[in-house]
């Protein structure tokens, strides 16, 4: 059983949706999983995602058979009529032709993002928004972008694929904490800052944010300027700081 707040979703997202129809037609998880081309684990996190989303279990789980309940028959039946009418819809505008492919960069990957791949200008049917990872989630969440790299998901998406980074302190090569003063920050907002804040907190070192900016390249030049430390993934430290010892 799924217990879940019944939130006022404006919209339901089809993958969702059909990912359901598929497991009803496929006759299981792991069936569907080789039909859409996920992992089961990926398509278990769909279902959980589209329940929590419903506030209802789709599954009754107790018996282990995975049946659909009333609810998910109820849901099932009304999700084939929503992507029936969809995949009409897509087809009368030619599939995909015309929309583009939206996909959401954190600034940090940037870089690495235009560089994996043909210039953006040489590729028709892609738009690319850079903003933090919250921001990001939140966008993906309403269904305003279809595919984002950022620092942590939480539970918005499926991952297609994830990797872990080492993440270091850096300063400028002639900054010192005075004795007795707080370590000043400089910061922005999302994931990583939080985690700043956490692993200072966790040391009982008090500290301050001197500088807050959502522009990663704005942080980096202010820790150079000496007024603060912040934290990176190492294999982004440029030249001009230094990783403390």
């Amino acid at each position: 059983m799924v217990v879940a707040e019944r939130h006022s979703w404006s919209n339901l997202p089809t993958d969702l949706l059909r990912t359901l129809v598929v497991i009803a037609e496929s006759g299981s998880f792991s069936k569907a999983a080789e039909r859409i081309g996920l992992s089961q684990p990926a398509i278990s996190n769909q279902v959980k995602r589209l329940e929590q989303m419903l506030g209802d279990a789709l599954f009754d789980r107790s018996s282990g058979r995975g049946e659909l309940t009333d609810f998910g028959n109820s849901v099932l039946e009304r999700a084939r009529k929503f992507v029936e009418l969809n995949d009409q819809m897509l087809s009368l505008a030619g599939r995909h032709e015309g929309r583009a492919i939206r996909i959401g960069v954190v600034p940090l990957f940037l870089a690495g993002f235009l560089q994996a791949g043909k210039p953006l200008n040489q590729i028709s049917g892609v738009t690319v928004r850079v903003s933090g990872s919250g921001e990001l989630s939140r966008l993906m969440s309403e269904n305003l972008l279809d595919l984002i790299c950022a620092i942590r998901i939480g539970e918005t998406g499926i991952p297609i694929d994830e990797w872990k980074e080492d993440i270091t302190w850096v300063r400028s090569r002639d900054f010192v904490v005075g004795y007795g003063k707080p370590i000043p920050l400089v910061s922005g907002v999302g994931p990583l800052e939080e985690h700043m804040a956490k692993t200072l907190e966790d040391a009982n070192l008090s500290h301050e944010l001197i500088l807050g900016s959502s522009d990663l390249q704005a942080r980096l030049d202010a820790v150079a300027g000496g007024i603060g430390i912040t934290a990176i993934p190492s294999r982004f430290v440029p030249s001009s700081l230094i990783i403390p010892q």
